[in-house]
């Protein structure tokens, strides 16, 4: 049941159930026969049942928390004490990377859908002529070059391009506090794609943990410790990070973090 991302609760289970009809809300007869279901089963059962019994669908993306935990000072501290760099350093990170949080309103993670990513996530897995067909159905979430950020919401294009591949999907897509892409799971030290994932919807400490990872396994915590702002924008951001005036807007906001004592 978790890898369909199961309710637990019982309004999340009628949120849902209000998802699923074509009208986007529920009589009271639905209201009433799902109380009467209740009293049997749990919600996560109840799910399983109408999705098993072709009642409903299975819901492709992750159920978002409603008031994900943000990032605390103290975790800020934790994190940079694990990888050994100063406070201000992945306080200013975050800043530049991320100066809304990790998570959008509604509890869902920050993300940026990359469609040169999902297209080299298909070819990986050799499905060349389901990549092909996504191609010319959407090019803006299937393509060999980037682009086209802001033709539809980031979200839709997951859900289409997850539709197809679930892996694939959040795979091409950069997350939270960070944005850290999904493809650096392996490398990161998680167990798959969908822990990886399923951890950016928990909480921006867990999302600030991946970025701590990241920085670790790519070395750059040693830039990070001697304030090397362009040979870490470089290796954060790429090498076209002088675009964005990156290592001075890291360096910036370093120094206004230290000067808030961090």
């Amino acid at each position: 049941m978790s890898e369909q991302n199961m309710v637990s609760d019982r309004t999340q289970f009628f949120d849902w159930l209000r998802s699923q009809q074509s009208s986007k809300s529920l009589t009271q007869d639905n209201v009433d026969a799902a109380h009467v279901l209740l009293r049997q089963f749990q919600t996560a059962e109840l799910q399983d049942l109408l999705i098993r019994i072709g009642l409903a669908k299975p819901a492709v993306l992750l159920t978002p928390h409603k008031k994900p935990p943000k990032a605390t000072r103290a975790d800020i501290i934790a994190a940079a004490k694990r990888i050994d760099v100063e406070p201000a350093a992945i306080k200013a990170l975050n800043d530049v990377e991320s100066p809304k949080g990790g998570f959008y309103a509604d509890g869902s993670p920050v993300i940026l859908f990359e469609r040169h990513k999902y297209y080299q996530a298909l070819t990986a897995r050799r499905w060349y002529t389901k990549r092909d067909e996504m191609v010319g159905k959407y090019p803006d979430i299937c393509n060999s070059s980037s682009g086209a950020y802001n033709v539809r919401p980031q979200y839709e294009k997951l859900e289409i391009a997850a539709t197809l591949n679930w892996d694939a999907a959040h795979e091409a897509c950069s997350w939270g506090f960070g944005q850290v892409m999904g493809f650096n799971w392996q490398m990161l030290g998680y167990e798959s794609i969908r822990e990886f994932v399923t951890l950016m919807y928990e909480s921006e400490g867990a999302q600030l943990d991946a970025v701590c990872r990241y920085i670790k396994a790519t070395g750059l915590d040693k830039v990070l410790r001697r304030k090397n702002w362009a040979a870490f924008a470089r290796g954060y951001n790429g090498k076209d990070y002088q675009r964005n005036d990156y290592d001075n807007k890291l360096a910036s906001a370093y120094a206004r973090a230290k000067s808030e004592g961090w």
